[in-house]
């Protein structure tokens, strides 16, 4: 696709128009019905570029819909493509022109350069009214933004959260529906700030790191990895003096500090200010899709590169935040364990559960399954607690489990279990006698019981 050049030939064909013609580009023709509207500024512009013009009447008639075949007009001039490369546009591959002759050499540019696609059977609808939504995603194509566009966001919302980063739809008055000229006309004055072929020097200082979560702005390197949403970076891009805003392309780059495997990558295009040096800027990096397959990893760092050049690196770590889950599991409510024993589907439930040592004469007592319901308050979200069993097996031994208690949100109470098979008594021959089982939440003791061990 050759979006990517367009815009070179829109600055080309302006400074031409302006030093062959001498009209102002902030001074156009004056049409009465756009006097004193928002779109005043956007209509006389492009219709001194001679992109959109009047009726005979004198008149622009700004709410007036666009056609499918209008816009792709608008849009061809807007490049500067000149009329006698567009001879060569003389047919096109849809086959519902009739009708539309005097459209076809733009028609047939846009289709060819991939700005329109038509309804994929081979129409193109040139009378159909264009649609907001339709009109962004060809001006998006047209200045070769779709590098940009998020790969988990389907058309047309991928197309629109590129066109309102870039302020395309900036003074937009209707996105809901079909594209009125004034409208028209204000997206295409939108779009002439955008130059993403920006080629000057460029640095990157004073990165920072801070926590969406956070109220405020606290520079950190630590972000807990299980309430933190997204890591919001700022920074500042050092650039070449310019006359108009440009934007240009940053990629990056997030990948573990021990390893050299990249799992974020993506690029973000910056907006250079006007008449300045130096321009703040922002991005996001989300905390679920680093984590979600790289479970144990907690050390990263990002960085920021253009043409392959690192501008900058700052490293973070990722923590488990328990401060909530401590807080709340010091208001539940101390339970006394009940134990099963059996294989299978037929476990049997017993208060005061007597068994024997001789387990290997008793198979259907192969496990000592320890269960209790926690009470609780009502959880405010769903909840991973760390518990920590441990079975007291006499002669000052000990067997311990750590597992995770999940807590639904919305509950009040959670069933907590475990188990201990007979081979712990077999193997460090334990006595008969009474064992304790106890359960622990961070340091919190929120079960406790016993079982009785006998020889048979």
């Amino acid at each position: 696709m050759k979006s990517k050049k367009f815009h070179f030939f829109t600055v080309l064909f302006l400074l031409l128009f302006v030093l062959i013609s001498g009209v102002s580009l902030t001074h156009g023709a004056s049409y009465p019905d756009v006097d004193n509207t928002s779109h005043q500024t956007a209509v006389e512009t492009l219709s001194s570029m001679r992109i959109v013009s009047g009726y005979p009447d004198g008149t622009f008639q700004p709410e007036r819909s666009v056609t499918r075949a209008e816009f792709a007009a608008m849009v061809t001039r807007y490049l500067g493509i000149p009329e006698s490369s567009l001879v060569s546009y003389n047919k096109t591959k849809f086959k519902d022109m009739t009708g539309y002759g005097w459209s076809i050499p733009y028609m047939g540019y846009c289709s060819e350069n991939g700005i329109i696609l038509g309804d994929g059977k081979g129409n193109a609808m040139p009378g159909k009214t264009i649609t907001y939504v339709e009109a962004a995603t060809m001006v998006v194509r047209v200045l070769g933004l779709e590098p940009e566009l998020n790969p988990s966001l389907k058309w047309p919302a991928n197309y629109l959260e590129v066109a309102t980063y870039h302020g395309l739809t900036n003074n937009i008055s209707d996105r809901s529906g079909t594209m009125d000229r004034g409208n028209a006309a204000q997206l295409l004055y939108n779009a002439l700030g955008i130059d993403s072929s920006y080629k000057g020097t460029l640095t990157v200082s004073k990165m920072s790191l801070y926590s969406i979560a956070d109220t405020g702005d606290v520079n950190t390197y630590e972000f807990a990895r299980n309430i933190d949403t997204d890591i919001k970076i700022k920074f500042t891009v050092k650039h070449d003096l310019i006359s108009n805003d440009k934007t240009v392309p940053l990629q990056f780059l997030i990948s573990p500090v021990i390893e050299k495997k990249v799992i974020e990558n993506e690029t973000k295009y910056i907006k250079l200010e006007a008449n300045n040096t130096s321009t703040e800027a922002t991005a996001t990096v989300s905390i679920k899709n680093l984590v979600k397959d790289n479970p144990n990893v907690n050390q990263y760092k990002i960085e920021i590169k253009a043409n392959d050049i690192i501008l900058n690196v700052k490293s973070f770590e990722l923590y488990l935040d328990t401060s909530e889950e401590k807080a709340f599991i010091e208001k539940s409510t101390m339970q006394s364990i009940k134990f099963y024993s059996g294989t299978g589907p037929d476990w049997i439930p017993y208060e005061d559960r007597v068994y024997a040592v001789s387990f290997l004469k008793t198979p259907l007592l192969g496990m000592i399954a320890a269960e209790a319901v926690i009470n609780h308050g009502i959880a405010p979200r769903d909840m991973i607690i760390p518990i920590t069993h441990i079975y007291y097996l006499g002669n000052g031994e000990w067997v311990k489990y750590n597992r995770d208690l999940y807590i639904l949100k919305g509950s009040t109470s959670t069933e907590i279990s475990s188990g201990i098979y007979y081979s712990e008594f077999a193997t460090k021959k334990y006595q008969a006698g009474k064992y304790t089982v106890k359960t622990f939440a961070f340091d919190k003791l929120i079960a406790e019981g016993q079982f009785t061990v006998v020889t048979k």
